[in-house]
């Protein structure tokens, strides 16, 4: 696979309860990508700022935070990968002409 690291910025460190499904994501954190395996899940937060009149950022801690705190059920056997959050610059060269 391509190195992407670079797309993503590192998730700064937060509580979460360690019974709930945040204890069995592998996060981007200090700066170490995950390395994510074949038939799994991963995740990332993109800010949304068209025509937007407030330049202030929404906080994808507390995206992370509801995510996090949520409870999976006994048969999950899918790892997820939360790879940070999406460095927003021209996009557009991901969609296919």
């Amino acid at each position: 696979m391509k190195d992407i690291s670079f797309y993503f910025k590192s998730v700064d460190d937060f509580y979460y309860n360690k019974e709930s499904i945040g204890n069995t994501i592998e996060t981007h954190l200090n700066g170490v990508f995950p390395e994510i395996e074949k038939n799994s899940i991963a995740i990332f937060y993109c800010a949304e700022f068209r025509n937007s009149t407030s330049s202030k950022d929404i906080q994808s801690t507390s995206f992370r935070s509801y995510l996090y705190n949520l409870y999976h059920g006994l048969n999950w056997n899918k790892k997820i990968y939360d790879l940070g959050d999406f460095i927003n610059s021209d996009v557009m060269f991901l969609i296919p002409k």
